[in-house]
């Protein structure tokens, strides 16, 4: 959204509606727990901590 609002078209419009999207896409990713996702938002799934070769450090 940075890059979009610094180097976006001649129209101040057309960059401001999409930095006002993106703000509003990231926003909407926030879990209700306020934390954020890498992928989904209000995923709460332990099903990826069952996996011997994807544990995320996590001790059983």
């Amino acid at each position: 959204m940075q890059a979009v609002s610094q180097a976006g078209p001649s129209d101040i419009r057309v960059s401001d509606a999409a930095v006002e999207r993106g703000m509003r896409w990231v926003l909407s990713m926030q879990s209700k727990n306020s934390g954020w996702g890498s992928f989904d938002k209000d995923n709460t799934s332990l099903l990826a901590t069952r996996l011997p070769f994807f544990d995320f450090g996590e001790t059983n």
